[in-house]
């Protein structure tokens, strides 16, 4: 219509509209800026950089498939990290840089490309993979 609009937003990012009608009758709803395609990974993760930005790996739409795993290998071809049940919220336990698995727990990775394998189950119920790489950059 011709009301007000919403524009230049971040997928990802979450809006709240707050709607009120002539009668004073309120409601409101939340709504998430849909990314343009599901189950990306991105690309490139910069934690050491401390300014809030590209700080973990974000995997787009992920919560929509809440029956994953993410594993990440080195260039050797050794697991470094592994979580099921990945999710993008910065509190949780996502990739930032740090190892979780034998001699790398707890400990930063170096910089380099990771090469990383998602798995998940898709909503026909079906076992799905996808495979890539992301830069950690220090």
């Amino acid at each position: 219509g011709d009301g007000p609009r919403v524009e230049d937003l971040c997928a990802g990012h979450f809006v709240e509209f707050i709607v009120e009608d002539e009668q004073g009758c309120i409601a409101n709803a939340t709504h998430q800026v849909p990314y343009p395609n599901c189950l990306d990974v991105r690309p490139i993760i910069t934690p050491g950089q401390q300014d809030g930005l590209n700080d973990y790996i974000l995997i787009t739409c992920i919560e929509d498939f809440p029956n994953n795993t993410f594993e990440l290998f080195n260039r050797w071809g050794q697991l470094v990290f592994q979580l099921r049940g990945y999710k993008n919220e910065p509190s949780l336990d996502n990739f930032r840089g740090t190892g979780n698995i034998g001699a790398t727990n707890g400990r930063d990775l170096p910089e380099g490309a990771y090469f990383f394998v998602l798995k998940y189950v898709d909503d026909q119920g079906n076992d799905q993979t996808r495979k890539g790489y992301i830069n950690l950059l220090r």
